[in-house]
């Protein structure tokens, strides 16, 4: 079995497993596609918009849809319905782990007993 048939095979296994879509996509270059085994046909951005729709939690899925993108003039409609463009989306990925990085910084600083 192939790296990408192993994760073609996760995906049918467990459809809502993310991780399993995007490693499916690392594996792909811009504009190949790839057959699950349902006979559903996805581009790397596809299965990336999975991910995203699966969990919009996940911060580093929106930068890696926005780096399918050509430019900061294309956009591309999210699961959600939201449209954004290239430069949208590396926004978003950045302020959200913006604000993950402060609260694991809080959090480890709460850990140590020498600020209380």
């Amino acid at each position: 079995m192939t790296e990408q048939q192993i994760y073609v095979k996760a995906i049918e296994c467990d459809p809502n497993y993310l991780d399993s879509y995007n490693s499916l996509a690392a594996t792909l270059s811009r504009g190949e596609s790839i057959t699950l085994n349902s006979g559903q046909v996805l581009t790397k951005q596809q299965l990336y918009l999975e991910s995203l729709r699966l969990n919009d939690k996940q911060t580093f899925i929106y930068r890696r849809i926005g780096l399918t993108l050509l430019n900061n003039k294309q956009t591309i409609t999210l699961p959600d319905g939201q449209q954004m463009s290239r430069r949208q989306l590396l926004q978003k990925e950045e302020n959200r782990g913006r604000g993950n990085r402060f609260i694991n910084k809080l959090t480890y600083r709460m850990d140590d007993p020498s600020i209380i």
